[in-house]
């Protein structure tokens, strides 16, 4: 989850700029938390405390308001109706569930759909999410492959290559125009750091590409930790908190 968060600040000053390339200040002084943080926050926090994902969600939307919403997921916010979407907002905050240790559920992938479909009520949406998480898990385990083979089941192909999508990448919130896009970034990585450079380089939809590379690599390398305690500079305290009790309780 942390890794998922740092890849959101570090993404968060390119994301309508982007540099396609992996020269840049990592934890510059102009990042800061997007709604990928916020909803990221919110998940955990509910995971943390049992409350029901909608309403965790819509507290902490609505008291960070303008943290980078896109407008058809401001009205939910105000009106919280689920609706047939396949954006990314679905996966960029489900990362919480693949660091669950404690934390035992009747059954994960129901509590992930969840998560989900309380806005983002489509199939696309719960099936890029299970991968994500099950990757996540994956990671922890030590294993690189999983990812891989748990998209090839859902027929979710790769770019041939980073350099291919530093040339063609685009601007699109969709679960098909961040998954693939972060999973190569973190494929083709070296280590965490590494990870989020290249997910910076291939420009589109930034901070959510950043923030699901994040969610992965920090799950198979871990995060430095001096990119851990730099949180405590970007975050407000009531999110920083629920970071660590989440680290010390699930």
């Amino acid at each position: 989850m942390i890794g998922a968060i740092i890849g959101d600040l570090v993404g968060s000053r390119f994301e309508f700029k982007n540099h396609k390339d992996k020269d840049f200040e990592f934890l510059h002084k102009n990042c800061r938390f997007t709604d990928d943080t916020v909803c990221t926050i919110a998940v955990a926090d509910a995971i943390l405390n049992d409350i029901p994902y909608k309403d965790n969600l819509v507290k902490w939307c609505r008291k960070y308001f303008h943290a980078g919403y896109n407008h058809r997921f401001q009205q939910w916010i105000m009106n919280p109706i689920p609706y047939t979407s396949f954006g990314n907002g679905a996966i960029m905050r489900i990362s919480p569930f693949g660091y669950t240790h404690k934390k035992v559920f009747a059954d994960i992938d129901e509590e992930v759909c969840k998560a989900v479909s309380c806005s983002h009520d489509t199939d696309i949406a719960r099936q890029y999410a299970l991968c994500l998480v099950h990757g996540i898990q994956d990671c922890l385990r030590g294993d690189r492959e999983g990812i891989l083979k748990r998209m090839d089941a859902l027929s979710i192909q790769l770019d041939e290559s980073l350099d291919h999508l530093r040339k063609t990448n685009r601007f699109d919130p969709t679960c098909q125009g961040s998954f693939p896009q972060a999973v190569l970034c973190f494929k083709e990585s070296k280590s965490f750091e590494d990870a989020i450079r290249n997910a910076i380089s291939i420009g589109g939809d930034s901070d959510t590409i950043a923030n699901i590379t994040g969610a992965l690599a920090g799950a198979y390398y871990g995060v430095p930790q001096e990119m851990t305690k730099a949180l405590k500079g970007y975050l407000p305290e009531d999110m920083y908190e629920v970071i660590m009790k989440f680290q010390q309780e699930v």
